[in-house]
C-alpha cells in the first residue's frame, strides 16, 4: 500500500482524536493559567500533559508522533480553543508558558519554556485559549522552540463565523517526533537564536561585547553538547538562519547560513546549537561564518570535553557588523580585563581546606605565544567551581583577544601546572 495514503488515513485518525480531546478538554477545570496580554486577546494556558511516552511495541503510536498538529474550536461568541498535539518541548521545560501578538488577521502564538533541565526533548500536548477574538479569517502561526529551521512551519488560515472546528497537521521527521530518525552517532541542529541585537553596551566586564565573536559551551555526560554562537553576523533579514553541522572524527564543524537576504544591513544574532550523542573526548571546533572577512580571524578552537565541560572562546572584530562603535583602545581594554581579575580574586579570596582533595586549580591568562600566564590555585570548599569557570574562561577569551587586537607578545616560557596540596588549612602549589 503506498505510504503516503497510509498517512492520510492516519492524519484523519489523529485529527477525530484531537477533535476528541479538544471536546474532553472544553469540560475540563483550567489546572494552568498563564497569560500574555495583546491588543485585544487575552491567551491562557488552560494546561497540558505530561512527557508523552513511546514503547517500542507501538508502531501505530509511533508513526502518529511524527505528526505536529493543531485541533481547533471557535465557540461563535469570542473564544477559540486551541489543542497544540505533539508540541516539543524539553522533558523537563518547568512551565511552558506562550506569547500571543495580533497584526491585522496574523495572529502569533510563540511557545517556550521556563528551564531546560533535562538532556533530552519529548512530546507534549498544550490547551490554549484565546479570548475576545471576533469573528473573522485569520492566520494562525506557532513559533516553536524544537523546530529546525528547515522544518514546515506549524501554519494555517481559517474562517471563524459562527461555530467553527477544525485541524491542520505538518510531519516532522527527526527528532523529538520520528524518534526512528534519531541516528546513534553524533547529529547536531540549530534550536534557537534571538532576533537582532541591538540596545546599550553592558556594563558588566563579562558581559560579551559587540566587538567580540564567541561560542559559549556546555556538556552534558550524557553526550550533549549545547553550543552558543555569540554575536553572529547574519543579514538583517536572514529568513531561517541554518547550519549545515558535520562531525568528522574529531573535528566538529559548523557551517552558518539564511535562507533569505532580505534586507540591506548586516547585524549580530546569538545562535544556540545542540550536538547531540557526542563521546567525551578532545575536538577542533570550527565555525564557517557568513560575513567575516578575509583578514580576519577564524572563529576556531580546541575544546577539551573532559577537562573543561563548559567553557568560551573567542575571537576580536573590528569590520562590519561586529565593532560599528570602534573596538576598544589597549588602555581600555586593559582596564577591563583588570576589572575582570579583581572580580575573580575577590570571588577566590582564601583557599581555605582540610584536605588535599579539596584544592583545584584553573589555567589563568593567555600568553600571546600559547599557554596561561599562571595558575588560579581555589578551595571546592569555598566556590562554585562551575561559577569560576565560567568567569576564568570569560577571562582568557578576552586576554586572548586583547593579545591579537594589539599585537602584544611575550615569551614562549611554559607555566608548570601546581602540584596542589593543603598545608596549614590553604591550598598551595607544594612546588612553592
Amino acid at each position: 500500500m503506498n505510504r503516503r495514503i497510509v498517512r492520510r488515513g492516519l492524519v484523519r485518525c489523529i485529527l477525530v482524536s484531537c477533535l476528541g480531546a479538544l471536546i474532553v478538554m472544553l469540560g475540563c477545570e483550567e489546572r494552568v493559567t498563564i497569560r500574555r496580554e495583546a491588543t485585544g486577546l487575552r491567551l491562557t494556558v488552560v494546561g497540558y500533559t505530561g512527557c508523552k511516552e513511546l514503547h517500542e511495541s507501538e508502531s501505530g503510536r509511533r508513526l502518529e508522533m511524527i505528526f505536529d498538529c493543531v485541533a481547533y474550536r471557535y465557540d461563535g461568541s469570542g473564544t477559540l480553543f486551541l489543542d497544540h498535539i505533539n508540541a516539543g518541548f524539553n522533558c523537563c521545560p518547568g512551565e511552558i508558558v506562550a506569547d500571543i501578538t495580533i497584526d491585522g488577521s496574523t495572529i502569533t502564538i510563540s511557545e517556550g519554556e521556563t528551564e531546560s533541565a533535562c538532556d533530552c526533548l519529548c512530546l507534549f500536548d498544550v490547551h490554549y485559549r484565546i479570548d475576545d477574538l471576533p469573528p473573522g479569517t485569520y492566520t494562525i502561526t506557532f513559533i516553536e522552540p524544537y523546530r529546525r529551521g528547515e522544518d514546515e512551519v506549524l501554519e494555517f488560515t481559517v474562517e471563524l463565523d459562527g461555530t467553527t472546528s477544525g485541524s491542520h497537521c505538518v510531519e516532522r521527521n527527526h527528532y523529538p517526533w520520528d524518534v526512528d530518525t534519531t541516528p546513534d552517532g553524533p547529529v547536531g541542529f540549530v534550536i534557537g537564536y534571538t532576533d537582532c541585537k541591538g540596545g546599550p553596551p553592558p556594563s558588566d566586564p563579562f558581559d560579551i561585547t559587540s566587538d567580540m565573536d564567541c561560542i559559549v559551551y556546555d556538556y552534558s555526560w550524557t553526550g550533549v553538547l549545547r553550543l552558543t554562537h555569540v554575536n553572529a553576523g547574519f543579514n538583517c533579514c536572514p529568513g531561517e538562519i541554518i547550519a549545515d553541522i558535520t562531525i568528522s572524527n574529531d573535528t566538529i564543524t559548523i557551517v552558518e547560513g539564511e535562507t533569505e537576504s532580505g534586507c540591506l544591513c548586516l547585524c549580530l544574532f546569538d545562535v544556540e546549537y545542540e550536538i547531540r550523542n557526542l563521546p567525551q573526548g578532545t575536538y577542533h571546533l570550527r565555525i564557517e561564518e557568513l560575513y567575516v572577512t578575509a583578514s580576519d580571524e577564524p572563529l576556531t578552537c580546541r575544546i577539551d570535553l573532559e577537562a573543561y565541560p563548559s567553557c568560551s572562546f573567542c575571537v576580536g572584530r573590528d569590520s562590519y557588523p561586529w565593532s560599528i562603535g570602534g573596538s576598544g583602545t589597549l588602555e581600555e581594554d586593559l582596564e577591563r580585563l583588570r576589572a575582570m581579575n579583581e572580580v575573580i580574586t575577590e570571588y577566590v579570596g582564601i583557599p581555605v581546606c582540610s584536605g588535599n582533595g579539596e584544592c583545584d586549580a584553573f589555567p589563568f591568562g593567555a600568553k600571546p605565544c600559547g599557554g596561561p600566564w599562571r595558575y588560579l590555585i581555589f578551595s571546592h570548599e569555598t566556590v562554585d567551581a562551575d561559577h569560576l569557570r565560567e568567569m576564568v574562561c570569560l577571562y582568557n577569551a578576552f586576554n586572548r583577544v586583547i593579545n591579537h587586537r594589539h599585537g602584544i607578545a611575550s615569551d614562549c616560557s611554559v607555566v608548570p601546572p601546581p602540584r596542589l596540596g593543603c598545608r596549614h588549612g590553604r591550598c598551595v602549589d607544594l612546588n612553592r
